[in-house]
């Protein structure tokens, strides 16, 4: 970890250059994805890198900053989950490092996985993807509200957010963010400090075939 902060203290040194853009991260999949946007545009430069989280993030987000310094950005959006356990808990504690290195307050805004892979695929169907506490969690086409569900039912498509374990046979999303359409903002959500999605099984509500299908 001492090396890793080494690397970055370099990335946020002063610099007169200004850039009104974000950072864009989402290390919800084995995908490891890293580019930037404006709040009114879709996510663009992305740089992906698959293997050990905790040497490609750093790496792929030196790459896209290409000499380009944390004081340069307005803030930083990310991929709350759900998704990969590791990858998301390294993607917030890099935030947390790079938001006390930084010498200027950085905005921070978070998006659900499920939301956007929704718009990837054009919100034509709805979207699940396993969950850690065991289960399945639903985005309707709608996207009012997430659905827990024992099993994935017929025409979901599925969302792959781990290299090893659960899965499914319903049809698998390619999961990039290059292929996201329209207003970054329709998703996003500003907040003070990274946070992770936190499943609550009582707070979501029930699939049931009768209304959901």
């Amino acid at each position: 970890m001492t090396l890793l902060l080494a690397n970055f203290v370099g990335l946020v040194t002063h610099t007169d250059r200004v850039m009104a853009q974000y950072l864009v991260i989402d290390a919800s999949t084995p995908l490891i994805q890293c580019g930037f946007s404006n709040l009114d545009g879709a996510p663009e430069g992305i740089l992906c890198a698959c293997g050990d989280i905790i040497e490609s993030l750093p790496r792929l987000v030196g790459d896209s900053m290409q000499g380009r310094t944390f004081q340069e950005l307005e803030g930083i959006i990310y991929c709350y989950g759900p998704g990969s356990t590791l990858g998301l808990r390294f993607c917030v504690t890099m935030i947390n490092v790079w938001q006390k290195l930084c010498d200027k307050p950085l905005r921070l805004f978070r998006y659900s996985s499920l939301d956007m892979a929704a718009n990837i695929t054009k919100f034509r169907f709805p979207i699940a993807t396993s969950i850690g506490s065991g289960g399945y969690l639903i985005r309707p086409v709608d996207g009012t509200e997430y659905i827990f569900a024992e099993q994935v039912p017929p025409n979901v498509l599925f969302l792959q957010t781990r290299r090893f374990g659960t899965s499914c046979s319903n049809e698998q999303i390619e999961y990039k963010i290059s292929g996201y359409s329209g207003h970054l903002s329709d998703i996003l959500e500003e907040i003070e400090q990274p946070e992770l999605f936190c499943f609550k099984e009582k707070e979501f509500v029930k699939w049931d075939h009768q209304r959901h299908s």
